[in-house]
């Protein structure tokens, strides 16, 4: 019997997302369109994300984001 704890799903979230990351990474595969039937192009695999973007591009997407975050000096 399997008991599904907090910790448990986290695990296998984290190997699913390490999953569809390392996908993604070597081009197996594409991000979804949503639903939608308006083909679209695959985004860059860097973005530059900053103060008047990042609401629109990130927190506002239906899309998985991985953010580095670092300063320049």
């Amino acid at each position: 019997m399997y008991l599904h704890s907090d910790k448990h799903i986290a695990i296998c979230l984290h190997w699913q997302i390490k999953g569809l990351l390392s996908d993604r990474l070597e081009g197996k595969s594409k991000p979804t369109g949503g639903g939608s039937k308006e083909k679209k192009s695959e985004p860059s695999a860097s973005v530059e994300l900053n103060a008047s973007n990042f609401d629109d591009l990130v927190i506002e997407s239906n899309e998985l984001w991985i953010v580095e975050f670092f300063a320049p000096w």
